[in-house]
């Protein structure tokens, strides 16, 4: 577990970040002068020209404005169930060659052992079920699914694991009051009740592309090893592999297709030595973590669901409902039925129409088949029903 900051410290690591400075000047300043709230409240007459201080940014560090700003984040991120985190006592992040200067965290930062996953935002229907089933089946063994909550991959696993009652942790590219991208608003609200956002923006900061190539040393950083689902050879997802190779991280990744574009960056992670996984029984072995003693069956294989989820499908029989029935029937809060929604859609469970209405999938409609043939023949070999 993270200690909690004093006051002083919070106060000082939001106003330097809020005036834009950098982790290579407080390491420059800490190490002349002492803790940066021992000082930050002279800062007017820091000689901040000795720590290579721009002088187009000495006047942010010194702005008076800065005190009223600093107050209205802290009120914020108190408000809104969020803390301040030193990152300098997350130890992984030590090993970064510029950690952030602070983190915003809602949920813990524990123990577990983590997982990053990553892949392509435009993932094909086998992407997203791989990665669905790999982080239902690593959740359900107590490790902890890490992402980017970007579409694609990202949400896909953050589902996943969320779907199975298991562990997940959005690493975020914007403040922590800005949802991106904005169809994943359901799918954030659960990963704050039941998992861990964390973000090293602060209110207010929006998702600039430079944002995301350096969320990825946190997202690395913070895990034991890095899950490639699909991706292009030139891809933001590839920065990951980059991080995970300087950290000294194991890459896994899955094959796919050899004909689809989305298997580029696989094929030659592949070739360059990378870990090829077949699911989750694979992984938690990469990881050290396949003591058959230890180990529980994955839930939610392929079309199979979990209990909450044949719920949702069994309100689902017939004609469908909207999400405003569905969450009224199902008693559910809205961001919980969402987000079992999106792991039924990602394997073609449910459908989505028209005005959010919901119905069940082709695949559900098959196992129901399957299940009656089934029941109709008892002795009769299911892949001939």
């Amino acid at each position: 577990m993270v200690e909690p900051l004093t006051a002083e410290r919070a106060v000082a690591l939001v106003g330097f970040v809020r005036a834009r400075g950098r982790a290579t000047w407080m390491v420059r300043g800490e190490a002349a002068w002492g803790p940066l709230e021992e000082w930050w409240g002279r800062r007017r007459t820091v000689r901040w020209r000795d720590l290579g201080v721009p002088s187009r940014s000495v006047g942010r560090l010194v702005d008076a404005a800065l005190e009223d700003q600093v107050d209205r984040d802290l009120a914020w991120i108190e408000a809104n169930g969020w803390r301040v985190i030193d990152p300098s006592e997350v130890v992984a992040l030590r090993e970064l060659p510029e950690p952030p200067v602070l983190l915003l965290a809602r949920g813990d930062l524990g123990d577990a052992p983590r997982l990053a996953m990553v892949g392509a935002r435009r993932a094909s229907a086998y992407g997203l079920r791989i990665a669905d089933q790999i982080a239902r089946g690593v959740a359900a063994n107590g490790v902890e699914v890490v992402s980017g909550l970007a579409r694609g991959v990202d949400g896909a696993a953050h589902a996943g694991a969320l779907a199975v009652g298991g562990r997940t942790l959005a690493v975020l590219g914007a403040g922590p009051d800005v949802v991106y991208p904005p169809e994943h608003a359901a799918l954030m609200s659960e990963i704050g009740i039941h998992g861990t956002l964390l973000t090293e923006h602060l209110p207010g900061v929006p998702p600039r592309p430079a944002h995301f190539p350096r969320r990825n040393r946190i997202l690395v950083a913070l895990t034991q090893a890095l899950l490639v689902v699909e991706a292009r050879l030139k891809s933001g997802t590839l920065t990951s592999v980059r991080w995970a190779l300087d950290l000294g991280r194991d890459v896994l990744v899955v094959p796919g297709s050899i004909e689809s574009p989305l298997s580029e960056g696989p094929i030659q992670l592949l070739r360059e030595g990378a870990i090829p996984v077949g699911g989750p029984d694979h992984v938690l072995e990469a990881m050290g973590l396949d003591d058959e003693t230890s180990l529980v069956a994955t839930p939610a294989a392929d079309h199979d669901a979990t209990p909450a989820e044949e719920r949702l499908l069994t309100l689902l029989a017939g004609d469908g409902l909207d999400l405003d029935d569905l969450v009224r029937f199902s008693g559910d809060a809205p961001s919980r039925v969402l987000t079992l929604l999106l792991s039924l859609e990602l394997r073609d469970l449910v459908v989505r129409g028209e005005g959010m209405r919901w119905r069940t999938g082709r695949a559900r409609s098959a196992g129901d088949q399957e299940n009656r043939g089934a029941k109709e023949n008892p002795g009769a070999d299911p892949d001939l029903i």
